[in-house]
């Protein structure tokens, strides 16, 4: 799910979680797939609470359904302005005493509360953004539905502690926590949002356009929608790749929707859990590297 917003002020407020530098001791939490995103349990005020996991998140949010369920109070003091995939929104806060995720927990938190544009989702209660992921390097097995929070900053791992040969792709963490990686969509360099909130990649129909895409696409029937935060949603046409290479990764006929993504955004598509269903990935906000391996066992 793609959001902007005001960041949370989490300087400050992390509470110790003594995450050894070890790159194989991490918090290991399992993780559920909801319609083709994935799903992790945190902890509001002590309460087991689903949410999503969502690098394209800057903001952690609560949903509407979360804040009813878990009779959060209003801040009446705090209101969050950002922008979704289809325009501005304002946001009243609430006040959350603690989240945890693992052994990661902050306290005192003023949180949006923003819906979320996916039809008919009863389960999660919130979103967790990269002002609350970006403290961690993130272990995410989406084949093995697993999450692994290890320890950050200084205590970033060389190199995943994998079995077998992976790739080390740079990447650029942007001051919101957005994170974009290059990609060359046949052999044109591209800046991609990395989104495990996205369940389908998405490609800027204007930058499509400009490397190569039939204009005649776009008169095709619309196959889909995506959505992000609030109500809104954009229409999805879909389009065949001959080739997508992240690093030294390459998949062929890599078919992504096309859609109107802003030219103000500073990504020209979104990839989603279609990329990261066969992969491990290892993602460090502080070194600014991301760390791929195909894995070729199926997706439970």
């Amino acid at each position: 799910m793609v959001m902007r917003g005001a960041a949370l002020a989490l300087a400050g407020l992390l509470a110790a979680c003594a995450a050894p530098c070890a790159p194989d001791a991490g918090d290991a939490l399992n993780l559920t797939m909801l319609r083709g995103v994935p799903i992790v349990q945190a902890h509001v005020n002590g309460t087991p609470t689903p949410f999503l996991l969502d690098t394209g998140a800057t903001n952690t949010v609560m949903l509407p359904e979360g804040v009813e369920r878990l009779r959060l109070p209003t801040d009446a003091t705090r209101v969050t302005r950002g922008r979704g995939i289809g325009g501005g929104f304002s946001a009243n806060n609430v006040v959350v005493g603690e989240l945890r995720v693992g052994r990661r927990a902050v306290n005192n938190l003023t949180v949006p509360v923003i819906a979320h544009g996916m039809p008919g989702q009863p389960v999660m209660a919130g979103v967790l953004g990269a002002d609350f992921l970006g403290i961690s390097d993130l272990e995410i097995d989406i084949p093995a539905r697993r999450l692994t929070l290890h320890g950050g900053g200084a205590c970033s791992a060389s190199q995943p502690p994998w079995a077998g040969s992976f790739d080390t792709v740079p990447v650029r963490v942007l001051p919101g926590g957005w994170v974009l990686v290059r990609v060359l969509m046949d052999g044109q360099p591209v800046e991609a949002l990395l989104d495990t909130g996205a369940a389908l990649s998405t490609f800027r129909q204007s930058t499509a356009l400009r490397i190569g895409m039939p204009a005649a696409v776009l008169a095709q029937p619309v196959a889909g929608q995506v959505h992000g935060a609030g109500q809104d949603r954009l229409d999805v046409r879909a389009f065949r790749f001959n080739t997508m290479q992240v690093g030294q990764d390459v998949t062929q006929g890599m078919v992504v929707g096309v859609t109107a993504l802003p030219d103000t955004e500073p990504f020209d598509m979104v990839l989603g859990q279609d990329f990261m269903r066969s992969r491990r990935l290892w993602l460090s906000y502080s070194s600014q590297r991301l760390f791929v391996q195909r894995v070729e066992a199926p997706a439970r």
